[in-house]
């Protein structure tokens, strides 16, 4: 294996610019969805296949794309990727009717799960491992100025340029990391693969991953007893379990069955899975809630946002170096102990279903995330060894973003059901109770998620090594598998 030389710090800022333009940060795209609806002749409604077609293009090619940059490099990948992304992005900015519009984010879609893939193989491998929660507070800190500045930006552009400069603005960040990338990615990490693996496993896990996000995606607007929603999910159980057969009797799998027996990487991916499931109904139904009933431009929107985003850019690197210190049982303890009491404020203290008591919670749920976020990277890539590194970074950002689409379609089904109730409201007086309403159509099921991780955090992680001395000691990670 390469080895990285270059001092790990910038590598990881570096990183930390391609959130920019992760799939999990389409917070500027969404400021733009009622811009595209007038321009376009198309309802609100019918916007979600342009991100319908962007997930699925990135879930199809997430775990493919890890186990391309085993075989071929990951700095290759990465840069093919953020070009593809720029590409699509560029030509999104010029479409001419919405079918152009929803072929292009595609594209772009495809790029952004190739760069995607490896981001956490690419830290992992930069960074000594008794560093990683730094290192990973670090890359959240980043990350976290990229949401904000993705949710303001994103929001004045639509208000007062047009929608087209979000996806200009996207695609000159892909193109600033791209050029970055030679400079903070020394040199190319390869795992000594020679071939990309059991094809029957990467056609039936990506069919699963096409089903299971296409079902997840619909069931706000359909319903989850649809029928099309029903067989899609059911299709994308089935598909992976057929991935499942496949992979075990492969002779080189695409992903190791051993990664599933070490109890610190399904901890940590099902910690980030439930953080993220948390993450999606914040960014996606609060701003749709806040515009149905109180009429709020972006801008306004993207500032009440930000008591949320704030505490992802401060928290970060102190809560990663704690987590370093303190092991990630009581960190993720106290991450999803702090993002419930958010939830339990504006869902049952009586006054506090106002916008001034929606802030607090947003602080309170941003605060748990800072804890959540750098302590569970760590605990997921600690765990593995160097030759699993680059499958371990594409099944855990799957994990995540399965778990951010199903959230969005839970959160967003409930607000469906509210849809003409909250439209009617808008400018009134019953406005404020349909607030309370639509905001208790978010913070329930985020309350369940943070209750669900605080077991899982309390329960599962309980024991792991965590403290430098104990890592030492500890021989943690799979067997060598290079297939």
């Amino acid at each position: 294996m390469s080895n990285i030389t270059v001092p790990w710090r910038p590598t990881v800022v570096w990183a930390g610019l391609a959130l920019f333009i992760s799939p999990l940060n389409e917070a500027g795209v969404a400021q733009g969805l009622p811009s595209i609806s007038r321009e376009f002749a198309v309802q609100l409604a019918d916007l979600r296949w342009m991100m319908l077609g962007f997930f699925v293009a990135v879930a199809a090619v997430l775990i493919a794309g890890a186990r391309l940059g085993d075989v071929l490099g990951r700095r290759r990948v990465f840069m093919a990727g953020l070009m593809i992304f720029a590409i699509g992005s560029i030509a999104s900015s010029a479409s001419i009717n919405y079918a152009m519009l929803l072929s292009t984010r595609a594209v772009a879609g495809v790029g952004a799960g190739l760069f995607f893939a490896g981001l956490l193989a690419i830290i992992t491998q930069a960074v000594p491992k008794e560093m990683l929660g730094r290192a990973f507070g670090l890359w959240a800190f980043v990350g976290a100025g990229a949401f904000i500045v993705s949710a303001i930006a994103g929001g004045m552009l639509a208000e007062l340029a047009s929608w087209r400069w979000i996806f200009v603005m996207n695609a000159m960040f892909a193109l600033v990391v791209l050029a970055l990338t030679p400079r903070f990615f020394g040199a190319d990490a390869r795992e000594g693969r020679t071939r990309l693996g059991d094809v029957r496993g990467l056609l039936a896990i990506g069919a699963s991953m096409i089903a299971l996000t296409v079902g997840l995606s619909e069931a706000p607007t359909r319903g989850w007893t649809s029928l099309s929603v029903m067989i899609a999910i059911l299709l994308g159980v089935a598909a992976a379990f057929v991935a499942y057969l496949f992979e075990r009797r492969a002779i080189s799998p695409l992903v190791p069955a051993a990664l599933f027996r070490v109890r610190g990487y399904l901890a940590g991916t099902a910690a980030i899975t439930i953080g993220y499931g948390s993450v999606g109904p914040v960014v996606f139904a609060i701003p749709i809630v806040l515009y149905l009933t109180d009429g709020l431009s972006p801008i306004s929107i993207g500032l009440i946002m930000l008591s949320y985003g704030i505490w992802w850019l401060v928290l970060p690197p102190f809560t990663g170096r704690l987590a370093d210190r303190l092991g990630p049982a009581s960190m993720l303890s106290a991450g999803f102990a702090i993002g419930l009491i958010g939830c339990l404020l504006v869902t049952v203290v009586p006054g506090m279903q106002g916008i001034a008591g929606l802030c607090c919670a947003l602080a309170l749920l941003g605060i748990g995330i800072a804890f959540i976020a750098p302590t569970s990277n760590r605990m997921t890539m600690v765990s593995v060894g160097p030759s699993v590194q680059g499958e371990a970074s594409g099944v855990n950002m799957t994990a995540r973003l399965l778990g951010y689409l199903a959230g969005v379609a839970i959160v967003g089904s409930l607000i469906a059901s509210n849809l003409e109730e909250l439209k009617a409201s808008a400018g009134t007086m019953a406005a404020v109770d349909d607030l309370s309403m639509g905001l208790r159509a978010v913070w329930v099921p985020v309350g369940v998620l943070m209750a669900l991780g605080l077991v899982v955090s309390a329960v599962w992680s309980r024991g792991l090594p965590g403290r430098p001395a104990e890592l030492a000691e500890a021989g943690i990670g799979v067997p060598e598998d290079r297939g």
